[in-house]
């Protein structure tokens, strides 16, 4: 399956989800539907690889994340250079987490199988390594039994029992 469609079935089937039910008198009125798929796209949930969400990104400043996500619940110094990493707590089953010195350099999402987070091409957390391979293609590399990492794409992926549990984006390497 190609990616926009792998991409256009996950939408459809989390929109299908987070819809409430409708009504047989709603059914003639699709302007009551189209609302509610608009407004689940226009949630920051989707990862783009190697950019971030639509609020923050990589580059931006971590004044900026407060300004668009409030008050981190942790900020640690990691080093003497300046290096901080905030975290930040998105639902009840994602944390993400901003790393860098002055401006954000990695963002890393954990979540579990519950999560809404996903990535731009369809990665989900709970996923097996062999299907997230399927979506990101061949030019992977292994940095150990439990990473996939994807430089040219400006991703990384962290299983813990065959299950996705982490993914971390980056800037892209140039090939």
């Amino acid at each position: 399956m190609k990616k926009p469609a792998a991409l256009f079935l996950t939408v459809s089937l989390a929109a299908a989800l987070l819809t409430p039910p409708l009504k047989a008198e709603d059914t003639n009125h699709p302007q009551k539907l189209f609302p509610v798929i608009r407004d689940y796209l226009a949630r920051d949930i989707f990862v783009k690889e190697g950019v971030g969400l639509k609020r923050v990104r990589l580059g931006h400043s971590f004044d900026s994340a407060r300004r668009a996500w409030g008050k981190p619940v942790r900020v640690e110094q990691t080093s003497i250079y300046g290096d901080q990493r905030w975290l930040y707590r998105a639902d009840r089953d994602t944390e993400i987490q901003l790393a860098g010195r002055q401006s954000i350099t990695t963002m890393a999402f954990r979540g579990s199988s519950t999560s809404q987070y996903q990535t731009a091409a369809g990665a989900r957390f709970g996923m097996p390594p062999l299907q997230v391979r399927g979506i990101y293609g061949s030019s992977w590399l292994i940095k150990s039994g439990d990473t996939l990492e994807y430089p040219t794409q400006g991703i990384r992926f962290y299983f813990t029992s065959r299950s996705l549990r982490v993914f971390e984006i980056f800037a892209p390497k140039k090939r």
